[in-house]
């Protein structure tokens, strides 16, 4: 194998690390807005409803196709019945932490990509450069400069490729840990609500 095709196969690669990034990118997106958009609503609902003696059978029969992991978790809270305090307390705390591996599913993978996408623009970079000083050095002295510059020139590319990839993935993955804390800030919330209405 040439450097050139370990070149080509490193662009390769970055380009499947490409689509695996937007392919997250768009399903955590989705998974998002959705979850966000039941937590409010749910919260709006609670708040409204404190007052009211059988807001546990309203909030149930309201959100009872809801997916969210925040309505989900305040399910899970409201039909565990008339547990002591501290009980309660424990059961909000383990909701929480059951909710988590759904919120923050999949983010490891832009941490991923942020990561060994600069590293693999610069292997890429190596072979390349690598690859056009060897023909160089093959040409016996009648290498054609424009030749060497293009092929150079090319190799940086993947040093560029790589370093956007992981500024999109940085991006996302920032954006989306913070979408993550605000359901979670929601599920805590919610459940403090319900318990304080008790």
């Amino acid at each position: 194998m040439t450097y050139d095709l370990l070149h080509q196969a490193i662009m390769w690669a970055m380009g499947g690390m490409t689509l695996l990034l937007l392919f997250v990118a768009i399903e955590r997106g989705i998974f998002f807005s959705s979850a966000l958009s039941e937590g409010r609503a749910m919260e709006a609902y609670i708040r409204s409803h404190l007052v009211d003696g059988n807001l546990r059978e309203e909030v149930l029969n309201k959100f009872v196709d809801a997916k969210s992991p925040q309505v989900i978790a305040i399910r899970e809270v409201i039909k565990s019945g008339q547990l002591a305090k501290d009980d309660m307390e424990y059961l909000v705390q383990a909701q929480f932490a059951d909710a988590q591996p759904t919120i923050n599913a999949r983010l490891w993978i832009l941490e991923t990509i942020a990561t060994m996408a600069p590293l693999m623009g610069l292997l890429g970079t190596i072979f390349g450069i690598v690859d056009a000083f060897l023909a160089l050095s093959q040409g016996g002295g009648n290498s054609d400069p424009v030749m060497v510059s293009r092929g150079i020139g090319a190799a940086l590319f993947a040093t560029a490729f790589g370093i956007a990839i992981a500024l999109f993935a940085f991006m996302f993955s920032n954006f989306f840990n913070a979408k993550a804390t605000q359901v979670s800030a929601q599920i805590k919330r919610a459940s403090l609500r319900y318990l304080a209405h008790r």
